[in-house]
């Protein structure tokens, strides 16, 4: 996992549909055509393969991105928390400096056959994308040359995608939760 400045976390977007404003808002040269928009699993067990399916609606054969754009600062616990998990992934710096997380493309076509990296890259993004969840961070997940993604923001999930394929497969993970879908 790499983790990007917001500077660099904007170099990397400029090969995408989209890019991340002065406000740290995303943004898209073109809005995708369709969205989908539900709320969290109530119950806590399922959040982690929640998180999981979510970070695998964006396409695998791109690099990933978890940007995680406001946070709470009070209390201090959960802020520091989720910084001592970054610290556990690599990163010395504070979210504040370093807000972007990528992870590599994925080459697995088998579930069962994936390399012990791409378990550990996976793992770590929908960990910290749980977190973000849970601590009702605002934050956004996008592929590098995607114009799908996924906005968390006030206990909603926002997935946009030109892919009517994507929709189906985020109505099937918001079905398969019992979320009601708005």
């Amino acid at each position: 996992m790499n983790f990007l400045t917001r500077e660099n976390a904007r170099e990397w977007l400029q090969s995408s549909k989209a890019y991340i404003t002065e406000s740290d808002e995303l943004q898209f040269h073109r809005s995708p055509n369709k969205s989908l928009r539900f709320g969290l699993p109530t119950e806590p067990t399922r959040l982690a393969q929640f998180c999981y399916r979510l970070i695998n609606i964006i396409p695998k054969t791109t690099e990933r991105m978890l940007y995680v754009q406001r946070w709470h600062t009070y209390p201090q616990d959960s802020l520091t928390f989720f910084e001592s998990t970054r610290t556990g992934l690599g990163c010395k710096d504070f979210l504040v400096e370093r807000p972007a997380h990528v992870i590599d493309r994925m080459l697995y076509l088998d579930f069962d056959a994936r390399r012990s990296h791409d378990i550990r890259e996976e793992s770590a993004l929908s960990g910290l994308l749980m977190l973000t969840l849970c601590f009702d961070f605002s934050c956004f997940v996008i592929g590098q040359y995607s114009n799908d993604a996924l906005l968390y923001e006030d206990e909603l999930i926002l997935f946009l995608s030109d892919e009517k394929m994507q929709i189906d497969s985020a109505l099937s993970i918001a079905n398969s939760f019992g979320l009601k879908v708005r």
